[in-house]
């Protein structure tokens, strides 16, 4: 079984870069038109997406951590 796992990871990882390589052909060669998208998005969706984003962040990382060490201050206090 470990070889059969190995062959389908590294087909996968090939047409993973095979699927990039073509996307870099088709798409634009600056490092600046990918991430302004050459300037034609309007501002607010500009900062939506960054909204979207760091409410992602937060939503992931910050709430289950608060929630852990609330349980561990709780422990630490009545325990």
């Amino acid at each position: 079984m470990m070889q059969l796992d190995l062959i389908v990871l590294v087909i996968f990882a090939f047409m993973i870069f095979l699927i990039g390589a073509a996307f870099t052909r088709m798409g634009s060669k600056s490092g600046q038109a990918f991430f302004e998208a050459g300037g034609a998005t309007p501002r607010w969706i500009n900062g939506l997406s960054l909204f979207i984003s760091y409410f992602s962040s937060l939503t992931v990382f910050r709430g289950p951590s608060i929630v852990l060490i609330s349980i561990w201050i709780w422990r630490k206090k009545f325990t």
